[in-house]
C-alpha cells in the first residue's frame, strides 16, 4: 500500500485526517475518566491500595495548598510538564532524522515516502501531545476549582477502607490528609 502524499491530500483526506485525531482525543478523554474511576474503585480491594490511593490524595492536597501559597508554582508545574513532552517529542524527531538520514544512502526514493508516512505520524503525534497537556491542565484546574469533589471523593474512599476493615473506626485519615502533622506537630515517642 503507499501512502498519498500531502500534496495529493483533498478536503475529504484532511476532514478524515481530522475526524481520526478528534476520534483517538475523545476515546483517550472517556479513557482518562474511566482510569480515575477504575483507581478509586480499586483502592477498595486491598490494603495496600488503599494507603496507595490515599497518599496519592495526600499529595495532592499538599500541592494545592502550595498552589493557594504561590499561584505561580500552578504554571511552573504546567510548563514543567509542557517540557517534559516537548523532550520526548524532541526525542522521537531526532529518532525520525537519524533514520531518515540512513534510508538516504540505502534509496533515496524510499527516503521520500518514508518522509510522507512520518509527517502524517508527526502530525498526529503533536496533535496527541497537544492533548495530553490540555488534558493534565484541566484535570489540575478542575481538581483545585472543585476541591469540595475531591473531598467527597476521600470521604468515600475512607468509608470504604472503614468498612473493609483497612483502617480502624477511630482512625481520622480524613484530616491526616487535609491537615497533615508538620515536624512541629509529630507527638513524641
Amino acid at each position: 500500500m503507499e501512502f498519498p502524499k500531502i500534496q495529493d491530500f483533498t478536503f475529504w483526506n484532511w476532514l478524515t485526517l481530522a475526524l481520526g485525531v478528534l476520534s483517538i482525543i475523545s476515546f483517550v478523554n472517556a479513557f482518562l475518566n474511566l482510569k480515575t474511576r477504575f483507581r478509586d474503585w480499586r483502592a477498595g480491594q486491598s490494603k495496600s491500595m488503599f494507603e496507595e490511593r490515599a497518599e496519592l490524595y495526600r499529595k495532592r492536597v499538599e500541592r494545592f495548598k502550595v498552589y493557594d501559597s504561590f499561584p505561580s508554582a500552578f504554571i511552573a508545574d504546567i510548563i514543567h510538564f509542557i517540557s517534559n513532552t516537548a523532550a520526548a517529542i524532541g526525542g522521537i524527531l531526532t529518532l525520525e532524522a537519524l533514520v531518515m538520514g540512513l534510508t538516504y544512502f540505502l534509496d533515496p526514493k524510499f527516503m521520500l515516502e518514508l518522509f510522507n508516512l512520518f509527517v502524517l505520524m508527526d502530525l498526529f503525534l503533536l496533535s496527541f501531545a497537544t492533548f495530553t497537556i490540555g488534558a493534565h491542565w484541566v484535570d489540575l484546574t478542575n481538581d483545585y476549582q472543585k476541591q469540595g469533589d475531591m473531598a467527597l471523593k476521600i470521604i468515600n474512599l475512607i468509608n470504604d477502607g472503614k468498612k473493609k476493615g483497612y483502617i480502624d473506626d477511630n482512625d481520622d485519615l480524613f484530616n491526616k490528609i487535609f491537615h497533615p502533622m508538620d515536624s512541629s506537630e509529630k507527638p513524641h515517642k
